[in-house]
Order: structure tokens, then C-alpha cells, then sequence
């Protein structure tokens, strides 16, 4: 029997995500850490309690495989179960959620981990409530003449601007190889971009994915594709973060701790055998993936891994505390700052605490 909520399983009528979708793309991207404006922080804005609660996340056209986690709640009645209206705002990239979330412009959103710790020395006004400890990140090649990271110098490799994920992604791998990522040249295939496709045409033969993108990589040409490294071989450090404002922290907790609830029991959906079949038809629609092996090929791994954890709200002290001393090694960040001045864990375990009493 499927671990089904109660309610419809369409937390909203047919049509509902794609209006969503497309408005959210019509509003402002935010494009800097400034201060918001006086609206956005003066008691008289406080939202009421039954407005919505806006949820950002990377990828602009179809959002990245970590907030299909959203979609899924939606589609399958976890926010509606938890009273909850979620407006879905796509964004191009983690480090826009995070500026987006200081401004107020969100509510909460997606973001990797390193733009939100770099933000926080910068005094953003953005708290972490959650997040994903396992990372995906991988180099991979088909170029014959790079058989290890160490092959690297002198060879190309596509990655973002230098400051963006990828491109600290690519620095932290070779760097554990003993390569300079100055002796490798480096491509920026765009943030929020089409990583796979310059792969596909021949423009690259190695760049920094995700295991998604891998998949899709393989899938879509006969080359022989090479896993160089793994991030995760390379460093211990932490993988995505879900932020919240301060502003709406203090002003809607509650919301924010069903917001927590939701997703908890989402995650427990995911992770039940019984649900596999359901998730593969949707996940390929929200992805925009045609072949829905790929699509179970890319969930099967993700749910092995634990990605979504089950049951944790993935924010581990110790690997957030070694990328933070990352940063700091990096020179990405002039000062380390303690855990606690960053993230805050009460509204996770009250959210865990009311799921447990609930079922």
C-alpha cells in the first residue's frame, strides 16, 4: 500500500505549477547583497498568516534534481497536508536564492552551500535551516589523454566564472590532485546553463557535473565517459543548504516549521519502494527528461546515497565546519565564523518532533 498523505494528491488543480512557473519567471532576479528596501523589513509588511510562503531555487527553465523535493511536496500533497501555499520562484543560481532570501524578494530557498558561507561574512541577513551533507560533484572526461585529475594541466575543462560553484568545484578537485587550477583552462558554460550540451557537441571533453547530468551525458552520445574524481574522494565539505530570511524567521515561524514538516515527510515518500513507480513519470516531466530510464536510473542512485536524507536535517556540524575551513584555505572567505552563528537547527527538530507526533 502507497505511503499516500491525506487529501487529493494534487496539492493544486491541474495547470496550477506551470501559471506558478511562469510568473515567478516574470518577476526580478535580485542582482546584488544590498539592503532591501524599507517595505521589505517594516512591521507593517509582516506578512498575514495565511499568505504564501515564497520558495526559491536554482535553474530557471526546469529546476535542478535537489528541489525536485518541492515539486514533489506539491504534486503529491505534503504542502497542502501541512496547510501551505508555496509559490515557486526558479532562479538561476544558489547564490541567487541566498541574495534573494537577504533582500526578502524569498522566503526560503535552495542553495549550494558555499555561496551561503561566503554570504555570511558579509553580514546577509539569511539563516540555514536545513540542507543536503552528500555531494554529487564529479569530474568526468573522455579525453584519452587524461586518465587521473593529475593528467589536467595544460588539458581544458568546462566550469563557471571563477567565484561560482563549479569553478570551486574544479579548484578543490585538482587542487587534491596537486594540480593548480591556474595551469588548466577553464571554460564557463554559464550558472543556471546547459552544462551537458557543449559535452554533446564535441565543444568540451571534460567538465564538472552532477550525477544527473551524467547520466543524461551518457544517454546521449556512445563515448566512453570517465568519473576522474569525486568531491567527495577530494574534501570533506557540505553540499546544499536550505536558507531562510531572518526577517521571515522571527515573523512566521510556525510557517516555516510546517514548511520543514512538509518536506520530512516528503522525503520518507521518496525513500518508500512503493512510491518508485509514481515518482519516475513525474520527476521526468519536472526535469523535462523524455526517457524515463534515465529518469529511474538518476532516482535510484540519489535515493541509494541517502541524498535526500531520511529522517535528518543534514546540516553536520563537522562537515560544515571543514567547509568552512575550506573557504577560509580557499581565500574565499577572509575570516572562519562558528556554526552556530550561521545556522539554526530548532525549527527542523520542532518540524521532526510534530511529523513523529502526527504519524
Amino acid at each position: 500500500m502507497k505511503t499516500q498523505p491525506t487529501g487529493s494528491k494534487r496539492g493544486h488543480p491541474p495547470g496550477a505549477r506551470a501559471r506558478k512557473l511562469m510568473a515567478a519567471l516574470l518577476l526580478p532576479i535580485v542582482a546584488a547583497c544590498g539592503g532591501g528596501s524599507e517595505s521589505d523589513t517594516s512591521d507593517d509588511a509582516a506578512p498575514e498568516a495565511g499568505d504564501p510562503i515564497t520558495l526559491g531555487h536554482p535553474g530557471q527553465l526546469n529546476p535542478i534534481w535537489v528541489a525536485t523535493l518541492a515539486y514533489v511536496a506539491e504534486e503529491f500533497g505534503f504542502y497542502a497536508r501541512w496547510d501551505l501555499d508555496v509559490e515557486f520562484r526558479p532562479l538561476v543560481s544558489g547564490g541567487d536564492n541566498v541574495q534573494a532570501a537577504h533582500t526578502g524578494e524569498i522566503d526560503v530557498g535552495f542553495t549550494g552551500t558555499d555561496p551561503f558561507l561566503g554570504g555570511v561574512v558579509q553580514g546577509i541577513k539569511v539563516t540555514g535551516i536545513a540542507g543536503l551533507d552528500q555531494i554529487d560533484w564529479i569530474l568526468v572526461t573522455r579525453d584519452p589523454q587524461v586518465q587521473s585529475c593529475e593528467d589536467m594541466t595544460g588539458r581544458s575543462s568546462g566550469a563557471m566564472a571563477p567565484g561560482d560553484t563549479r569553478h570551486l568545484v574544479l579548484d578543490l578537485i585538482l587542487d587534491s590532485c596537486g594540480v593548480d587550477i591556474a595551469d588548466v583552462n577553464t571554460v564557463d558554460t554559464g550558472a543556471g546553463g546547459d552544462h551537458v550540451a557543449p559535452l554533446v557537441a564535441g565543444v568540451l571533453d571534460t567538465h564538472v557535473l552532477h550525477i544527473d547530468e551524467l547520466a543524461e551525458l551518457r544517454h546521449l552520445t556512445d563515448d566512453d565517459w570517465r568519473i576522474l574524481r569525486r568531491l567527495s574522494d577530494a574534501v570533506s565539505v557540505h553540499y546544499v543548504t536550505v536558507v531562510a530570511s531572518n526577517d521571515v524567521l522571527e515573523k512566521r515561524p510556525e510557517v516555516i516549521v510546517r514548511l520543514l514538516a512538509a518536506h520530512i515527510e516528503t522525503i520518507r515518500f521518496m525513500h518508500d519502494p512503493d512510491n518508485f513507480d509514481d515518482l519516475v513519470p513525474f520527476l521526468a516531466e519536472i526535469v523535462e527528461q523524455d526517457d524515463p530510464d534515465v529518469v529511474a536510473e538518476i532516482l535510484r542512485e540519489y535515493l541509494e546515497m541517502d541524498w535526500w536524507q531520511l529522517d535528518d536535517i543534514g546540516l553536520d556540524r563537522s562537515v560544515i565546519e571543514s567547509s568552512i575551513q575550506t573557504q577560509l584555505d580557499l581565500g574565499n572567505i577572509p575570516s572562519a565564523f562558528d556554526y552556530d552563528d550561521a545556522f539554526d537547527t530548532r525549527y527542523w527538530d520542532e518540524a521532526f518532533e510534530m511529523v513523529e507526533q502526527r504519524s
